[in-house]
C-alpha cells in the first residue's frame, strides 16, 4: 500500500507540475507599460529598416521626375502621402523610407513601418499633430505606378539615361561605392523594370484605393504567387482595399489584421514575427520560394531584418494612443459614458490606455451581423493560387496537421503562411520561445473559414486620431458613423490632414491633394454598424464627446 500511495503522490506531483507549467506557457504574468515615445524612439521607428529592397539607393535619389524638367522624384513625395520630417536621416527622405544595407555595402532604399502607421492631424488652430502608430494617408499604389514610370522613362533615350547613370555615379562616389559602366548599369535598370512591369500589371487595383488605404493582403498574396511563378491570371487586382490600421496595443492583441486572421501567439512572439515578414514581401521585400531539406520547416532565402522587426515590434508594445488634443466638456461625457456603455461597450471595451491587458479584450463579429463591406474578407477566404513547385510539399499552415501537404491549388493565404515560416526558420534560436510558440499554435489551431469571416472590434482608446471610419475608410466622421446609411456622404474627397474637431474626422476637402471616393461601388460600401443610428441627436453629441475621452 505505501508504493501505491507513493506512486499516486509522484502522478499528482507531474500533474501540477504540468498544469503549473501550462499556466506559465499560456499566461502572460508580464506588465508593458505604455506612454509616448521618446524622440529618439520615434527617430528609430521612423526610419528602421525592415527588409525592404524598393531600388538600389542611388537610382532612387537620382530618379528624375515624373514629366519634364530636372526635378528629381524625391523633391516631392508628400504628394503620396509621405509626411516630411526635418528629423536627420542619411537621405533626408520622408518619415517611413529606410535604408537596407546588404552585406556588400550596396545601399537600398526601401518602405518601413511608419511609412503606413505614422498618422498626421492639422487642427483648425494651426497645430500639425504626428500619430504615432496611426493609419497614414499614404497612396501606396500612386507612388509605385510612379516609381515605374520614372525608371522607365530614364531608359527611353539614350541622353536622358546618360544623364541618370551620371547622377548614379556621383551618388555612389560620394557615398564610398564603386560607380558601374552605363552598359553594366543599363542591363541592371532594364531587368529591375522587367521585374516590377510584371508587378504593375498584377497589383494595379481597378477599385482605386486612394489616400489612407491599400489592399495589403491582396498585394502580399501575389507576391507570394509571383515568388511562386503564377501566371497573371492567377494573381488578381488587389481590389478590397483596407485602411492602415492603427497599431497601438496591437502586440498585446490575441490576433491582428481587420479579419483576426493573424494569430500573435503572445507578445512580442513568433506570431508577430510571421506577420511583420508578410507586410514586408508586400512592401519590395525579396523572397526565394524554393522546395529545400529545410529540418521540420521549409527556409527561404529573404531580405527581412529579423532583429530590427523585433525591435520594432518591442517599441509598438510601449506606445500609448495619443490623446485628444483639445478641450472636453465634462459633464457631456459622462452623460455619453452611459450611452457608451448601453451601445457600444459590448463590443468596443474600455481599457487602460497606460496598460492595456494582456490579451485586449476584442470582439470579433460576423460580417453579415455588422453589415458592412464583405469584399476585404471575401477576398481574403477565396483567393486560390497555383502551388506550383510545392505542390505535394509540406505545407506548415495548419499546426494541427503537420503532415498535410498542398495539393494543386490552395488558398493563397496558405501559400503566404508557408512563405513567412519558411523565411522565419520556425526551429531557429531561441529554440525554447519557438518551441512554447509551436505548443499554442497547435493548441489553438487555424481558424475555420466561418471564423475568418468577420471583421474585428477593438478598444476605441485613441479613436479620434484614426480617421476614415470602418475597416474600409468609408465614412469620414464619427459623428457621420452614428447617422443612418442614408444620411451618409455617398462621395467625398479624402487625403488632406485637415482635422474636423466637432465631427471628429477628416475635412472634406477637394482643394489640395485627394483622391475621390465614392461608396456605391463594391469594396467602398460605407453600410453597416448601425448601432449609434437610433440615438436621438443630443445623445449622439453627448456620445461622441466621451469617445474623445477614451
Amino acid at each position: 500500500m505505501p508504493a501505491k500511495h507513493a506512486r499516486s503522490r509522484w502522478i499528482l506531483a507531474v500533474l501540477i507540475v504540468l498544469i503549473v507549467v501550462g499556466v506559465f506557457l499560456f499566461v502572460d504574468f508580464r506588465s508593458y507599460p505604455q506612454g509616448e515615445w521618446s524622440a529618439d524612439m520615434k527617430d528609430k521607428f521612423y526610419f528602421a529598416d525592415q527588409g525592404s529592397k524598393l531600388l538600389p539607393a542611388d537610382w532612387f535619389m537620382s530618379l528624375p521626375a515624373v514629366g519634364t524638367g530636372d526635378a528629381r522624384l524625391t523633391d516631392n513625395l508628400d504628394r503620396f502621402g509621405f509626411i516630411l520630417t526635418k528629423r536627420p536621416n542619411k537621405y533626408n527622405l520622408p518619415i517611413g523610407f529606410a535604408v537596407h544595407q546588404e552585406t556588400d555595402g550596396q545601399e537600398w532604399i526601401g518602405l518601413t513601418c511608419a511609412a503606413c502607421h505614422t498618422g498626421r492631424v492639422v487642427l483648425e488652430d494651426g497645430r500639425d499633430i504626428l500619430v504615432e502608430g496611426g493609419q497614414s494617408l499614404l497612396d501606396f499604389d500612386s507612388f509605385f505606378a510612379d516609381v515605374m514610370t520614372s525608371l522607365s522613362s530614364v531608359v527611353a533615350g539614350h541622353e536622358r539615361f546618360s544623364d541618370f547613370a551620371t547622377r548614379v555615379n556621383e551618388s555612389a562616389v560620394k557615398h564610398g561605392r564603386s560607380a558601374l559602366s552605363e552598359q553594366d548599369l543599363k542591363a541592371a535598370v532594364d531587368a529591375r523594370i522587367k521585374v516590377y512591369q510584371a508587378r504593375l500589371k498584377y497589383n494595379t487595383p481597378t477599385l482605386k484605393a486612394g489616400f489612407g488605404r491599400v489592399d495589403a493582403f491582396g498585394q502580399i498574396f501575389n507576391q507570394v504567387g509571383a515568388a511562386l511563378h503564377n501566371p497573371l491570371e492567377k494573381l488578381p487586382p488587389p481590389d478590397a482595399p483596407a485602411s492602415y490600421p492603427f497599431i497601438w496595443d496591437t502586440p498585446k492583441h490575441k490576433a491582428v489584421q481587420w479579419n483576426g486572421s493573424a494569430p500573435n501567439l503572445g507578445v512580442q512572439r513568433t506570431g508577430s514575427m510571421l506577420r511583420n515578414i508578410g507586410e514586408v514581401i508586400g512592401v519590395f521585400g525579396e523572397i526565394e520560394i524554393v522546395p529545400n531539406a529545410g529540418a521540420f520547416t521549409p527556409s527561404y532565402k529573404n531580405s527581412a531584418n529579423y532583429r530590427n522587426l523585433e525591435e520594432i515590434e518591442a517599441w509598438v508594445t510601449s506606445l500609448a494612443s495619443p490623446k485628444w488634443p483639445g478641450k472636453i466638456d465634462s459633464a457631456l461625457a459622462a452623460t455619453g459614458k452611459g450611452l457608451y456603455d448601453v451601445a457600444c461597450a459590448k463590443c468596443h471595451a474600455v481599457v487602460d490606455p497606460s496598460n492595456t491587458p494582456v490579451p485586449t479584450p476584442v470582439t470579433m463579429t460576423a460580417v453579415a451581423d455588422v453589415g458592412t463591406d464583405p469584399a476585404h474578407s471575401d477576398s481574403f477566404l477565396k483567393r486560390m493560387m497555383l502551388a506550383n513547385d510545392l505542390n505535394g510539399h509540406l505545407s506548415a499552415a495548419d499546426p494541427r496537421h503537420p503532415f498535410a501537404r498542398f495539393g494543386p491549388e490552395p488558398p493563397a493565404r496558405d501559400l503566404t503562411v508557408n512563405g513567412a515560416v519558411g523565411a522565419r526558420g520556425f526551429f531557429k534560436p531561441p529554440f525554447i520561445n519557438s518551441t512554447v510558440d509551436a505548443i499554442k499554435a497547435f493548441v489553438e489551431g487555424t481558424p475555420t473559414d466561418e471564423e475568418l469571416n468577420r471583421y474585428k472590434a477593438r478598444p476605441l482608446n485613441g479613436i479620434w486620431a484614426t480617421a476614415p471610419y470602418l475597416h474600409n475608410g468609408s465614412v469620414l466622421t464619427l459623428w457621420e458613423l452614428m447617422l443612418p446609411v442614408d444620411a451618409r456622404m455617398k462621395t467625398f474627397c479624402v487625403g488632406t490632414a485637415q482635422f474636423d474637431s466637432k465631427n471628429v474626422g477628416y475635412r472634406n476637402d477637394c482643394t489640395g491633394r485627394h483622391s475621390e471616393f465614392d461608396t456605391s461601388k463594391p469594396g467602398n460600401h460605407n453600410t453597416g454598424h448601425m448601432y449609434g443610428a437610433g440615438l436621438k441627436e443630443p445623445e449622439k453629441w453627448a456620445l461622441l464627446e466621451y469617445m474623445k475621452t477614451l
